[in-house]
């Protein structure tokens, strides 16, 4: 009579939480745990993940219980936040009353796309042309049979043979292989346009790295006239690094997340977000937006001869704007019309906007905005009718932060779908396209499990 134990040592891969992050270009993302690269690219964003094949990408490792013990793997599962990671909201250049210039929030159609370590979409569909047949395997594997009756390339990333409609942007370092180019064959990446070759294997099957910053690229298999492939399959790759890996093919799953109105802004270490919370979707607002246009909630108070200030009596306690510490202290907004000034700046006639607490005897307790402008309006009438045409947008740092549940259903279900999400083997990428072209990044946070010792207790 008596108990055996058996220890079983079992070595739990990368899992990971995904959290989903809206980030402007130029962000210096630092993570030394998740982040392998963080490329800047124009219009998408690419980020290299520790996972494990075929996990979720939001459901961390669920606790694990052997005969009689319990261990608890110590992670969290079910986090999810989509947020903004930059350091500040940007605007291209210095706006003044008559140069609006835009403020670059998030908002409207997030179109994101997960694909594995093959970052070769394989869109041709089997197409004949100049005597060579290629065939699209469905998989990232072509097969080519005939003989050319001249010299023909096939862009096997679009959807025709000439196509330019999913053209992509490379920024970093890469690896182009294939194994199968004979003599008369050439794997090419080509930026539209200006036609230069970014990377070219040729028939000696050497795979080639290289470091681009290139956008509107394609890529295409090259025949020359008079070859003759009888029946040729090719597995093409292109992957993120220096290392030419065995060949996967391609992987890729799309998830689009329409925010509809929902704005996220992010002003120094403020920031919206949107978070998940036992079950229910919620966003956090840590950034408030005004317009103001001169409408009959607008009353304005003229000082000294050239500036304005909004009485207190337009804020509610959900819309009030944080307070300065001092009049020489900015608060963090952005206007489309003016550049933000201290509060003792546009008392000195410097043109801007501010925002701050006068000691004027006229205005109610509080803060508001004060707007150096007299080269627009000299009075109350003349300045309203002037933002009736050119209304002003203002974001700025909140007082009170607001939580407020998300009750649009489709939203929920495209933001719930994320949770499917898969992670690929060796490598997993993710990609996010927008309506207005701001550079997204989806972040996904990876928690690096340790080995675990799992005691298995055997007796009678």
């Amino acid at each position: 009579m008596g108990t055996t134990a058996q220890k079983l040592n079992r070595v739990l891969q990368t899992k990971s939480d995904l959290k989903t992050v809206i980030n402007y270009s130029g962000a210096n993302i630092t993570n030394e745990t998740t982040f392998k690269d963080y490329p800047k690219l124009l219009n998408k964003a690419y980020i290299d993940i520790l996972n494990d094949a075929g996990e979720s990408l939001y459901n961390a490792l669920p606790k694990t219980t052997g005969t009689g013990t319990s261990i608890d793997l110590n992670t969290e599962k079910g986090k999810m936040k989509i947020e903004l990671n930059s350091s500040d909201l940007t605007q291209s250049g210095t706006p003044t009353p008559d140069n609006p210039l835009d403020i670059h929030v998030v908002t409207g159609v997030q179109n994101i796309q997960i694909i594995g370590k093959n970052l070769i979409e394989p869109k041709l569909p089997t197409t004949t042309k100049n005597g060579i047949t290629i065939t699209n395997n469905g998989d990232g594997s072509w097969t080519l049979n005939g003989t050319a009756t001249s010299n023909v390339d096939f862009r096997i990333d679009q959807s025709t043979p000439t196509g330019r409609d999913n053209l992509k942007t490379y920024n970093g370092t890469y690896t182009f292989s294939c194994n199968e180019l004979i003599n008369g064959m050439q794997l090419v990446i080509m930026q539209i346009n200006t036609w230069n070759t970014i990377a070219k294997m040729m028939n000696n099957n050497i795979p080639v790295t290289f470091t681009t910053d290139k956008d509107n690229c394609f890529i295409y298999v090259f025949v020359s006239s008079g070859t003759t492939l009888n029946n040729l399959t090719i597995y093409p790759q292109l992957e993120k690094g220096t290392i030419a890996t065995p060949f996967k093919p391609y992987y890729s799953q799309n998830y689009p997340v329409n925010l509809g109105n929902i704005e996220l802004c992010k002003i120094g270490d403020y920031q919206d977000y949107i978070y998940n919370q036992n079950g229910d979707w919620y966003l956090h607002k840590e950034i408030g937006k005004v317009i103001l246009n001169g409408g009959s909630n607008e009353s304005y108070a003229y000082q000294n001869n050239h500036r304005f200030w909004l009485r207190r009596s337009y804020w509610t306690n959900e819309t009030v704007p944080k307070n300065p510490p001092n009049i020489s202290t900015k608060i963090g907004l952005f206007c489309n019309r003016f550049v933000e000034r201290a509060a003792g700046e546009t008392w000195s006639r410097l043109e801007g906007i501010s925002y701050d607490s006068p000691n004027t005897t006229d205005q109610p307790i509080g803060s508001t905005f004060t707007i150096a402008c007299n080269s627009v309006a000299t009075t109350e009438s003349n300045f309203k009718t002037w933002l009736s045409n050119n209304p002003l947008e203002v974001v700025y740092i909140l007082q009170n932060t607001q939580d407020i549940q998300i009750t649009d259903t489709t939203l929920i279900q495209q933001l719930d779908n994320l949770k499917n999400a898969k992670s690929y083997e060796d490598k997993t990428y993710i990609i996010i396209t927008n309506d207005n072209e701001e550079n997204l990044l989806l972040e996904v946070e990876a928690t690096a499990l340790k080995s675990i010792n799992l005691i298995e207790s055997e007796g009678e």
